[in-house]
């Protein structure tokens, strides 16, 4: 350490002194007489302490950028970086935050694909960020996402009733419309603000309500409330959102918790995709688990049309592999990949089998699109379905888009109707 603060000194580099052992610049490139108002104090000889007010020249203040302080420790011990989460050696610099215990490897904190693009931050309307309701009185709101005023209630709802923004079943307080049935649960209403700076991007993202979407993480379809970036021209989910929020997940069975990593190469544990970026992964570096945002976001547990129980979702299977098969469409599942089972009727199912592809998708809700003039809502038909428009086929089992008039034969494969439709990757909702 002595050698070091030697050298700055020799360089006629300011820093301030933040403890017995660590140390920060007070030098802002570029602005003329910085060094002003520098003192030397006699307590601690040979330490310079710069005035932490803001710098004035010619006549106006300018605002120092926003800066993240490096620092050198002489003391040993352990630190652990918040970004890669592997030990931080304080014998060599780090950053840190000065207001909380955050640290990060020099080589971390400064990766381009992680740093703030600053022209954008600068550029957004920071006022713009607002709740996503407006408060008409005491138990009722006006959400964005619903024509008419919903209804605060502690009640119960009827069994099955689940929340329009997040398609969870809703178990505790929630606003309804005292006029249709639509629901909304109190956390969609109070925590998913109208907009929000999400550290993936830096950008601000506005929530949005559609009938139907494609999130750019997990890829699923989704029905509901999401945040969309104009600036990346990318959806996110609720579910991704909230995983990324956390940036850190715990797995049951799972020893050590997962951390988002960028630069992850490798293969997911729960479907055993290759993925090459974006992945959550354990932070030990001897395990190899990892998980992609489409195996995080699986509900932990799910019903199946002909099974009386709920099915959870499993992570090993310890039978034969000789028994290991998928109980509904009787093929072979890979060991390697989670399955549902129900340990009541001993039924192992693969994911997609049990959710049928599209398991955060609104049916049954009627809206408009510009290419059809009657209302048309989103189905999946088990017995006797009519055939695609498109491609003739039966629409069984698969997503559909069809007319509610039961006179019309307006009905599309979805992904034959997103094909004649520029394959679009969303629709509004309209009343």
């Amino acid at each position: 350490m002595t050698e070091v603060l030697k050298a700055l000194q020799e360089l006629n580099v300011c820093w301030k002194k933040i403890g017995h052992y660590n140390m920060k610049c007070r030098c802002i490139p570029g602005i003329p007489g910085h060094l002003e108002g520098m003192v030397n104090n006699a307590v601690h000889s040979s330490h310079y302490f710069g005035d932490e007010s803001s710098i004035i020249e010619n006549g106006g203040i300018i605002q120092s950028p926003n800066i993240v302080k490096f620092e050198l420790q002489e003391e040993a011990g352990k630190r652990e970086c918040n970004i890669c989460h592997d030990e931080i050696n304080l014998g060599y610099g780090s950053y840190c935050c000065a207001d909380c215990d955050y640290f990060a490897h020099v080589n971390c904190a400064i990766d381009k694909d992680l740093l703030e693009d600053e022209e954008s931050k600068l550029s957004d309307d920071l006022t713009a960020i607002s709740p996503a309701f407006q408060e008409i009185k005491p138990g009722e709101i006006k959400h964005f996402s619903h024509k008419h005023n919903l209804i605060l209630s502690d009640d119960g709802v009827e069994d099955g009733q689940s929340c329009e923004g997040c398609m969870r079943s809703i178990s505790t307080s929630f606003y309804y419309c005292a006029q249709c049935n639509f629901f909304l649960c109190k956390c969609c209403v109070h925590e998913l603000p109208k907009k929000v700076r999400h550290w993936t991007c830096m950008h601000l993202r506005e929530l949005f309500f559609y009938s139907i979407f494609n999130c750019g993480y997990c890829w699923f379809w989704i029905s509901g409330f999401g945040y969309n970036c104009t600036a990346c021209n990318k959806l996110m989910c609720i579910r991704c959102h909230e995983i990324l929020d956390t940036r850190i997940v715990n797995i049951e069975g799972q020893e050590h918790f997962l951390f988002f990593d960028h630069k992850y190469e490798g293969k997911c544990y729960g479907c055993d995709d290759d993925f090459y970026r974006n992945s959550f992964r354990c932070k030990d570096k001897k395990c190899n688990f990892a998980l992609d945002y489409r195996c995080l976001v699986l509900p932990k547990t799910a019903r199946y049309k002909y099974d009386d129980h709920a099915l959870k979702l499993t992570y090993r299977d310890d039978h034969d592999l000789s028994q290991c098969y998928c109980d509904i469409c009787e093929e072979d599942r890979d060991l390697k990949q989670w399955f549902y089972h129900c340990a009541d009727c001993d039924v192992s199912a693969h994911p997609n089998c049990v959710l049928w592809k599209s398991p955060f998708v609104k049916l049954g809700k009627p809206f408009r699109i510009d290419v059809h003039e009657h209302p048309v809502t989103l189905v999946k038909i088990d017995f006797y379905p009519p055939k695609c428009n498109d491609c003739g086929k039966p629409c069984r089992d698969d997503l559909s888009i069809q007319c509610t008039e039961p006179d019309c034969t307006y009905i599309f494969h979805w992904d034959c109707y997103r094909s004649k439709n520029f394959r679009i990757w969303y629709l509004l909702h309209t009343d």
